[in-house]
C-alpha cells in the first residue's frame, strides 16, 4: 500500500544566514526528508536583513521574533513560534512537530497539546557537558533551567540522540526511559562530500570550526611544533571565525610557526569547503569536553576519506573507520597526529576506504532520511 506522504513542522531556535553545526545539521535533515517526500516547513528566529516568510530550497520558512538576548526574550520567541505554529497549523495539515533546542521544544511542546500531535526533540550542542572551564553559560543559569528542560524532555514523545553513547548521557542526565530514545546519526550529503582516496602530496592537518575556547584549537598550535620535528614540511590549515582568532594569532607568531600554521577564517560555501577537506592529511577535533557523537565535521572529514583524530569520547568501534582519540595535552595530540601522517600509501587508503564505508552504511541521506521517517510513523501510529 502506497504510503502518503509525511507533513512535518520543524521548529529551531537558529537558522540560516547564522552558520554553525546546529544550523547545518538542521538544514541537512530539511533537505534530505524532502528529498525522501515529506513535506517539510520550519518556523525560526529572525535574524538582522531576513524577512518573516521566504521559500528556501523549496521549504517555506516563517521567522519570528524577538532576538534571543534575554530570559524574557527567549520566551516571548517560543511564543511567537507556537503563534506562527498554530497559524501553520489551521491553515496545512500536519503529521508531527520535529524541534531542535530547548526553547524550541516548548513551542513544539505547546502547539502538540492545542492540535493533539507527536512531537519529536533533537539537541545539539549539550553545553552542560562542557568542562566547566570551556562553558560560556555561567554555572547558575545551567542549575536554575536545569529542572525546567528535564520537565520538557520528559514530555516530548521521542528524543534523537546521534550516537550510543550520548543516548546513555542524555537517559543518565534527566533520568529518561531509554526505550524512549532514538538513535539517528547527523545526515551527510555524501555526493556533495565525494571520497578521495588519496590527499595531496604535502602533509595537510586541518582544523574546522568556530575559534572559541570549547573548541581547543590552541592545543592543536601547541603540538604544532612537536609534529613538525618528525613532519617538517606540514601544513596547519585553521579554517573557522570567532573570538580567539587573536589569542591564536599572537600564539602562532610566539611559537614562530607562520611559516606552518594558517588561520584562512570561515568558508560557509559546502562546495569549498569539500576541497578543504580533500586536500587534507588529517582532520583534528580537539574539542575541550567528553563529545559523545560523531560531528559533522568529523562525519564530513569521514565522508570524503580522511582519518580524524579527536579528543572525543566515542564508541571503541570508530577506531577501525579511522577515528582516533587522543589525549587532551599536546604532546598526545601530537603523536596521535604523527601515527596518521606516517601511515603508508597502502595503510592509508585502506583506513580511507573505511571511513567513507561508515558514512555511505550509516549517515548517507537516504538512510538517515528513512530513519526519521520511520520514527514518525512510529509515533504517529501509537500516538
Amino acid at each position: 500500500m502506497h504510503k502518503l506522504p509525511l507533513h512535518v513542522l520543524m521548529i529551531s531556535t537558529i537558522f540560516y544566514p547564522k552558520v554553525n553545526g546546529t544550523v547545518i545539521a538542521v538544514t541537512n535533515l530539511l533537505k534530505c526528508l524532502r528529498e525522501h517526500g515529506c513535506k517539510v516547513r520550519l518556523v525560526t528566529r529572525k535574524l538582522p536583513g531576513t524577512v518573516p516568510t521566504e521559500g528556501w530550497q523549496n521549504i517555506p520558512v516563517v521567522r519570528v521574533g524577538p532576538s534571543f538576548k534575554s530570559p524574557f526574550s527567549r520566551l516571548a520567541l517560543s511564543w511567537n513560534q507556537v503563534l506562527a505554529g498554530i497559524s501553520i497549523m489551521k491553515k496545512e495539515h500536519i503529521d508531527i512537530i520535529h524541534v531542535h533546542g530547548a526553547h524550541s521544544l516548548l513551542a513544539g511542546l505547546m502547539l502538540g497539546k492545542l492540535f493533539r500531535k507527536p512531537v519529536v526533540a533533537t539537541f545539539h550542542g549539550f553545553q552542560r557537558l562542557w568542562f566547566k572551564s570551556a562553558r560560556w553559560k555561567p554555572e547558575l543559569n545551567l542549575t536554575l533551567t536545569y529542572p525546567i528542560y528535564r520537565m520538557l524532555i520528559h514530555r516530548a514523545n521521542a528524543i534523537v540522540a546521534q550516537s550510543q553513547t550520548l543516548k546513555k548521557v542524555i537517559a543518565q542526565l534527566y533520568g529518561i526511559d531509554p526505550k524512549k530514545i532514538r538513535v539517528i546519526p547527523h545526515a551527510i550529503d555524501e555526493e556533495r562530500f565525494k571520497f578521495v582516496p588519496a590527499p595531496s602530496a604535502e602533509p595537510t592537518v586541518l582544523f574546522i570550526g568556530s575559534l572559541v575556547r570549547v573548541q581547543g584549537v590552541e592545543l592543536l598550535v601547541k603540538a604544532v611544533p612537536t609534529i613538525l620535528e618528525d613532519f617538517p614540511q606540514t601544513k596547519f590549515i585553521i579554517v573557522g571565525s570567532g573570538p580567539q582568532k587573536e589569542p591564536l594569532q599572537r600564539l602562532i607568531e610566539s611559537l614562530k610557526l607562520e611559516k606552518s600554521v594558517f588561520l584562512i577564517g570561515p568558508i560557509y560555501n559546502q562546495t569549498e569547503l569539500a576541497k578543504y577537506y580533500s586536500s587534507a592529511s588529517v582532520v583534528v577535533i580537539p574539542i575541550k569536553y567528553g563529545g559523545y557523537i560523531l560531528s559533522l565535521v568529523a562525519l564530513e572529514a569521514m565522508s570524503t576519506g580522511r582519518p580524524v583524530v579527536t579528543t572525543m569520547t566515542l564508541d571503541p568501534e570508530l577506531d577501525k573507520y579511522g577515528v582516533h582519540k587522543a589525549g587532551f595535552d599536546p604532546a598526545e595530540l601530537a603523536e596521535a597526529i604523527k601515527e596518521i601522517l606516517s601511515l603508508d600509501e597502502e595503510e592509508y587508503s585502506t583506513l580511507a576506504a573505511y571511513a567513507r564505508k561508515y558514512v555511505e552504511e550509516r549517515c548517507s541521506k537516504k538512510i538517515v532520511a528513512s530513519e526519521v521517517e520511520n520514527l514518525y510513523r512510529h509515533l504517529i501510529e501509537t500516538f
